[in-house]
């Protein structure tokens, strides 16, 4: 929750282990990104694509799986 603490403690165990998980996006949204020159990942395939200079940034084989699937979008 998004409550201040008055008071902190915590335990840590070495033998916990966490997942994190980043945020998952629309290809709208990841492809509007994309377009603003940031990295995206597609969750259906794991291709990251980026704009390369050398092929004017242009996409050019998504299967509809990824389009309609999530993405992650790479700062």
């Amino acid at each position: 929750n998004n409550k201040p603490f008055d008071n902190i403690s915590g335990l840590i165990f070495n033998d916990e282990i966490y997942e994190l998980h980043r945020q998952q996006y629309s290809f709208e949204e990841a492809f509007k990104a994309y377009e603003e020159g940031k990295e995206i990942e597609s969750l259906y395939s794991n291709k990251k694509y980026y704009q390369d200079i050398s092929n004017e940034g242009l996409i050019e084989y998504l299967s509809i799986e990824e389009i309609r699937g999530k993405w992650h979008i790479i700062y």
